[in-house]
């Protein structure tokens, strides 16, 4: 089983809608070997202004995925 970290996104539907979370579209399609590259990404996307980053209605999490190739 292998392993990688992905960006991931989270936002609520609506006031009381249901919570969702979907990988955010520009991460490597192999993921990011570790978390400091993840987060490293994350940082230097928002601080050039990256539409996906600077949305301000996502909050950002970094996930350790499992997968069988």
């Amino acid at each position: 089983m292998d392993s990688a970290y992905f960006i991931m996104k989270l936002w609520e539907t609506g006031n009381v809608g249901s919570n969702n979370i979907a990988k955010a579209d520009n991460n490597p399609k192999e993921g990011f070997k570790s978390k400091k590259k993840a987060k490293k990404f994350l940082i230097e996307s928002y601080e050039n202004d990256d539409w996906d980053y600077r949305q301000n209605f996502y909050t950002f999490t970094i996930m350790k995925l499992y997968f069988n190739l």
